[in-house]
């Protein structure tokens, strides 16, 4: 089955909302799901296929359901006039350790075919910060390096006599994600984007995509990029503190919300769909409470406290400076080293690189 034409992957916090939101959307020419193009139905439908993928152990994998799932929802929009692309974050593999990467990118190739892919990257220092603020808007509660370093929020260790390199730290290694796709779809169909980039300029950003995919250039392209709110240290450190009060994948024990939970339990039990089995509805109902209630709190720290916080101590948030210095220098050599493989494989001269804020080894 070939009805897709191109891929954006991601990864995650590297500008695909910019893309979802102003190419991908605006773009006569083109016809993306995941962009705000597309009406909410068909990008829930998107994102419960991709769930799947992430989620699914290969062993278990139902080609025949993906491979039907995906033609009905395609099949619809395909259009003669348009290049027809998907936009998700999740097709990079699993949130925070890339679980599934190469599983992903041979069902793509095995269900599309020869598609074009797009990969955007970022500086690794600054990924690991971002990806810290979004695992803290989430419920996570332990600090910057235990959030990295442990094997237990890292994902495990990637070998077993290597003493930092968690699976999490390990996914930041663009060159082998770069090569697993250069392998599988040939290296011209593969293009790597850096987000350092499009804060540069959005339109040269957009218009190195519109060359890629062959169509033409928007007329007018937005050339400011709207950011996701940061957190600073302030407001993080208070969120990890609050978030002790919830049950979340990343505070898996019993939080001490409970008081609240009555006062919206009997709406939650009209809006979820629940079984017949009451322990079974009770931990539904905590689960999803304590997430809506931690949802509301980020929300609130965010629009109200976080400004406050900014003003006392600076709007940037500054997490890599507070692990151990023999940590910093395993980054360093780590990231250093992979980048200048990176180099290699898309052809790009290392002082290029480095002008952008990668480290080189």
């Amino acid at each position: 089955m070939n009805m897709i034409d191109f891929v954006h992957i991601g990864l995650n916090k590297t500008g695909t909302t910019y893309l979802q939101n102003g190419l991908f959307a605006n773009h006569p020419e083109l016809q993306v799901f995941g962009s705000s193009k597309f009406p909410g139905r068909n990008n829930l439908q998107l994102y419960k296929i991709i769930n799947y993928l992430n989620k699914c152990s290969s062993l278990y994998f139902d080609e025949n359901y993906f491979s039907e799932y995906m033609t009905n929802m395609i099949s619809a929009e395909k259009s003669e006039n348009h290049l027809l692309g998907i936009s998700a974050e999740g097709l990079s593999g699993g949130w925070r350790d890339g679980k599934n990467v190469r599983f992903i990118a041979e069902t793509l190739k095995s269900e599309f075919g020869n598609l074009k892919i797009i990969i955007t990257l970022r500086e690794q220092v600054s990924m690991l910060e971002s990806n810290y603020n979004q695992f803290i808007r989430r419920g996570g509660i332990v600090s910057f390096e235990e959030c990295f370093f442990s094997p237990f929020y890292g994902g495990g260790m990637l070998t077993p006599d290597s003493f930092y390199e968690t699976n999490v730290i390990s996914y930041f290694k663009y060159s082998r994600i770069v090569k697993l796709y250069q392998d599988v779809f040939g290296q011209s169909n593969v293009k790597v984007l850096f987000y350092e980039d499009l804060k540069e300029s959005p339109s040269d950003f957009a218009a190195s995509i519109c060359d890629f995919l062959k169509i033409s250039a928007l007329p007018e392209t937005c050339d400011t990029v709207k950011k996701n709110e940061s957190l600073c240290n302030c407001s993080l450190n208070f969120i990890k503190l609050g978030n002790r009060l919830f049950c979340t994948k990343f505070n898996q024990r019993n939080g001490k919300a409970g008081f609240l939970s009555r006062l919206i339990q009997i709406k939650l039990k009209s809006d979820l769909s629940l079984t017949n089995n009451v322990e079974f509805n009770r931990f539904l109902l905590r689960i999803e409470i304590d997430k809506r209630l931690q949802r509301k709190f980020v929300l609130f720290v965010q629009k109200y406290m976080n400004p406050i916080f900014k003003k006392i101590c600076g709007a940037k948030a500054d997490n890599i400076s507070t692990i151990a210095l023999d940590k910093k220098m395993f980054l360093e050599k780590l990231y250093g080293e992979d980048n200048k493989a990176l180099c290699k494989l898309l052809n790009l001269d290392a002082d290029s690189l480095q002008d952008k804020g990668y480290l080189i080894r």
